[in-house]
């Protein structure tokens, strides 16, 4: 088996990696950064049975559809797959699913909802900690970076209706409970003091502005999302949002609170195993609503956990392999 990807300090890729290792006999890994040149000429000469190309193959180093059809015309049997933990290369991935065995991506567009070789999957998570804690030190926390003026936006209107607490770099001065940045390991701990979970804010109407200016990201930037604001004339929903976050946090044993988008019921029941909130009215009342009932809460968590073993890399990986 050849996996394409770029393996560097500490992302997730080496997990998967190790993951592949555990089932497959001979595993060799090239760095995407190399070259598709380089990689094709060594894909020809090592004839593997599998190719897999991981999440970041992406932005400079997509992989071209030239060369994929080019593999596929040589080595007829081999078996080729992709992960994707984003959305962002619509026009690419309505190529790719041409050419290869299985895309497992974390969120789509709606259109590529019903090829038989694509599968909407959560991020995996290498996170195992069922842990509760009796004493609560944080209502509401958010676990995440500073990247976006939107972001900064929406977690002060979070902050209105609850007592939020952030975890993370570049949210001093900006008039939030921040507590400062917060390693991976530390995860759980927070996880498991916090009553509920923020695993994501919500959509930002329309990134690029202007009438006409925010339809199918690909005549912009391939790196562009979609616009997501139902009133825009350019809106187009995509299928099934996740954040990394959101089953890392349950992996934790968190009580997440998720920024609901078509088809996360495919992995969640509300209620159930996670709360979906669809506005700020309802994400106030579910808060308001669960914290007299800390028994549902506690039900919550430990459907969670049970959820999130089933997308840990080695589950992820071995439906790769079929």
């Amino acid at each position: 088996m050849i996996y394409v990807d770029r393996f560097a300090g500490g992302n997730s890729n080496y997990y998967w990696l190790e993951s592949f290792k555990k089932f497959v006999p001979q595993v060799e890994n090239i760095q995407i950064g190399i070259g598709s040149e380089k990689i094709v000429k060594r894909i020809l000469e090592v004839k593997p049975d599998h190719i897999h190309f991981g999440g970041s193959v992406k932005r400079s180093h997509l992989f071209p559809i030239i060369y994929l059809e080019k593999i596929r015309k040589e080595l007829d049997d081999v078996r080729i797959t992709y992960f994707y933990g984003d959305g962002y290369y619509f026009t690419y991935q309505r190529e790719i699913v041409k050419y290869i065995d299985k895309l497992l991506i974390s969120h789509m567009p709606s259109d590529l909802k019903g090829y038989s070789n694509v599968e909407f999957v959560p991020c995996a998570t290498s996170l195992d900690s069922y842990k509760i804690e009796d004493t609560i030190l944080y209502e509401v926390s958010f676990i995440g970076n500073n990247y976006s003026n939107e972001r900064v936006d929406d977690l002060k209107r979070v902050s209105k209706l609850c007592d939020l607490t952030i975890f993370g770099n570049g949210w001093k001065g900006l008039g939030l409970k921040c507590v400062g940045t917060l390693k991976y390991e530390d995860f759980p701990e927070v996880v498991s003091k916090s009553l509920f979970c923020l695993g994501s804010t919500s959509y930002t109407p329309c990134e690029w502005g202007g009438e006409g200016t925010c339809e199918l990201g690909e005549t912009i930037s391939l790196e562009s999302k979609l616009c997501c604001d139902e009133k825009c004339a350019n809106y187009k929903s995509k299928y099934g949002y996740f954040s990394n976050r959101v089953m890392n946090l349950c992996a934790c044993s968190g009580c997440v609170l998720l920024y609901y988008s078509e088809g996360l019921e495919e992995v969640f029941k509300d209620g159930v195993d996670i709360l979906f909130f669809r506005n700020l009215e309802e994400l106030k009342d579910k808060i308001d609503y669960f914290k007299k009932n800390i028994d549902d809460v506690k039900m919550i968590r430990k459907n969670a956990y049970k959820i999130s073993r089933k997308y840990t890399f080695d589950n992820l990986v071995k439906r790769l392999l079929i």
